[in-house]
């Protein structure tokens, strides 16, 4: 029984590799409308967004990444169907991989305001913000078609969507 207990607790820390800053949002959860409309006062303030990558750009001083910002959701992920307040910018002096960083990749960003810059997209000019990343977590893209490969045949030869012979899910209405 104990083994158990100890499996349990090992595979529910391996599940939470998420920093607690990317977890919960700061004290004073700033959004991004709040910091574009007066970014001189928000300046040094902590802030924890995340959002859709759109570019990454590397120079000798810096790599700066460009994201469309999305809301997130309790485990502090972008929820990309929501709708975006804009867009802002991400710095790093750490070399930030475009291959790791490709363009739509779900990121999650912890850091201060640093300033903001005028970036122009299509025909108009809107100001990001500048954040100097703290912390950040890439998650991980959800590939909707391996649900389906997880499937049991019931004795009446249909798929089963769920765990095992006697688990929770449904069947799929067609035959085999």
């Amino acid at each position: 029984m104990r083994i158990v207990v100890y499996l349990a607790l090992i595979l529910l820390t391996a599940c939470s590799s998420t920093s607690p800053l990317i977890k919960t949002a700061p004290p004073e959860d700033y959004q991004l409308k709040q910091v574009v409309s007066d970014v001189d006062y928000f300046i040094g303030k902590p802030v924890r967004w995340g959002g859709k990558v759109i570019k990454v750009n590397n120079d000798d001083e810096y790599s700066t990444i460009q994201l469309v910002q999305f809301p997130l959701n309790g485990y502090g992920k972008p929820m990309a169907t929501k709708s975006s307040q804009g867009r802002f910018f991400s710095q790093s002096r750490e070399f930030l991989d475009p291959a790791i960083f490709e363009e739509g990749t779900l990121v999650t960003i912890f850091g201060t305001v640093r300033s903001a810059e005028i970036v122009k997209v299509d025909q108009r000019s809107i100001l990001a913000p500048i954040i100097e990343i703290s912390k950040f977590h890439i998650w991980p893209e959800i590939n909707r078609d391996l649900a389906h490969e997880h499937y049991y045949i019931s004795p009446h030869y249909r798929r089963y969507i769920g765990h095992g012979y006697y688990g929770r899910g449904r069947y799929y209405p067609y035959l085999y």
